[in-house]
């Protein structure tokens, strides 16, 4: 008898559903095309009670290089993403600028299945060296293989990489671009103490209607709730968010989501192993009650934020498919100040240190709100046209800080004699930016020395760019 109770026991166990499903299935009304760069059908299954991700694979080293605009091919983005298979640690970098971050283990699991395939179809490939694009595996005999079938490279740059203009956006259709009423780089006002200044550090993604939002990439859901509640006095319906962890080490923050819209679904895979794929309904947005002078209407929108496993934030922009916009941005003024912005200087004679200052805004095409431009360039050239000073300002692919007040106005000239410069509202938008202050990929620049260039005319040239590489110049006449 004991042993048919056990047999019966055995049968009613292994006859269960597994409770720790990989994905979650929801019903969503969205179309996205086939084609698509990050629709996901090809999923590869793998065990999530895994517990051990050892294997003869000791690390996954991939480098990829984009052009980052099709007709500028003097900007790129590189990547290079070092994963140790025993530790789960990914050392990755975009475009010098630190991204690593711990990947699950169930998603090495993943990896190392490809590599299996891979290493049981083809053995231990030789890489060609000094390619510029490569992915290779090195196993514990510090062999070192490469993988060279290119739907496999995708596979694993679905872990590995952060997509390049080419990731997913959080309303239907996916696949195309939408309105845009705030970037990662706008200054933001309400008060009128220049302290509580901040950097907008997400994008807002505008809709006539709360609508659905949707995940734009494979990850797994780490938090709903509510953020601000000390701004707000509490939990204000307007402050409710979806965290979501992708694959790739991003964190996605979708604020002001409905919390009553929220899916079921959702709250069940919070904090679990599951996967919440690209595509999947997390909400609708928040009916915002405010509307804004630019368009006329209510701002229903989601603040997309993007984060590396540091809290620092990246430009969603730089990763979803690009806007359709052909408009360059307008620089309304250029003047100079003292290098310790006290005062303006006069453009003749200049005897002391300086910066660059420019206002100017962005429209991208069909949209009203007026932005700043993605980063703007500062060169100096002599009487017979000679380059003799140059500057590159500060990119903004990934955000100065993870404090929003961090910067701001170091960054933006705010306020100078008396007189207060930039502004972000709902109502005014003036962005005057000091294109000296920061160097490319950040780091804060002194002023320029008048000791640099000897006594007689010269010309700076300003240039403007936004996120499709449209630019725009101002020139000014200086002597010293």
């Amino acid at each position: 008898m004991k042993y048919l109770i056990l047999f019966m026991l055995l049968f009613i166990f292994t006859a269960c559903d597994n409770p720790q499903k990989k994905y979650v299935s929801i019903d969503i009304d969205n179309e996205v095309s086939d084609d698509a760069d990050n629709d996901f059908d090809a999923d590869i299954e793998t065990d999530s009670d895994t517990s051990e991700v050892n294997s003869e694979f000791l690390t996954v080293i991939r480098v990829r290089k984009d052009l980052e605009f099709p007709k500028n091919e003097s900007r790129f983005i590189v990547q290079k993403a070092e994963l140790d298979m025993d530790s789960l640690k990914v050392e990755r970098t975009l475009n010098n600028m630190d991204t690593s971050f711990s990947m699950h283990k169930d998603d090495v699991v993943s990896i190392r299945n490809i590599l299996n395939a891979e290493f049981e179809k083809n053995g231990c490939s030789v890489c060609e060296k000094g390619a510029e694009n490569y992915l290779e595996f090195v196993l514990k005999s510090e062999e070192v293989c490469c993988v060279t079938d290119a739907l496999e490279i995708e596979e694993l740059d679905r872990f590995m990489i952060i997509p390049i203009h080419s990731m997913l956006w959080p309303f239907s259709p996916q696949n195309d671009p939408h309105p845009v009423g705030h970037t990662t780089l706008n200054i933001q006002r309400y008060s009128d103490n220049y302290g509580e200044a901040y950097f907008h550090q997400g994008v807002d993604i505008v809709k006539d209607e709360p609508v659905d939002i949707f995940n734009p990439y494979d990850g797994r859901v780490t938090e709903t709730g509510y953020y601000r509640t000390e701004e707000t006095g509490g939990e204000s319906p307007y402050y409710f968010q979806v965290v979501v962890k992708t694959v790739n080490g991003l964190q996605f923050q979708f604020h002001h989501t409905d919390t009553e819209s929220v899916p079921e679904e959702i709250y069940n895979i919070e904090g679990s192993d599951t996967i919440l794929k690209a595509g999947s309904n997390t909400g609708k947005i928040v009916f915002w009650p405010t509307p804004d002078s630019f368009s006329g209407k209510f701002f229903h929108h989601v603040h997309f934020n993007v984060l590396n496993e540091k809290g620092i934030k990246l430009n969603p922009l730089e990763l979803m498919i690009p806007q359709n916009d052909k408009t360059p941005p307008v620089i309304d003024e250029m003047f100079l100040i003292d290098a310790d912005r006290t005062k303006t200087l006069s453009n003749d004679g200049i005897a002391e240190k300086f910066h660059v200052v420019i206002k100017a805004e962005d429209l991208v095409e069909n949209d009203p709100w007026p932005n700043p431009p993605r980063y703007s360039d500062v060169q100096i050239t002599d009487a017979e046209g000679a380059v003799v000073y140059q500057h590159a300002g500060y990119d903004a692919i990934v955000m100065l800080s993870a404090n929003e007040l961090d910067f701001v106005c170091e960054y933006y000239l705010c306020e100078m004699s008396g007189s207060q410069y930039s502004k972000g509202d709902y109502s005014n938008r003036e962005f005057y930016i000091v294109t000296t202050a920061f160097d490319r990929e950040g780091e804060q620049t002194e002023a320029i020395s008048n000791e640099l260039f000897y006594e007689g005319q010269y010309s700076i040239r300003a240039t403007s760019c936004d996120e499709s590489d449209n630019c725009s110049e101002k020139y000014l006449n200086i002597s010293f």
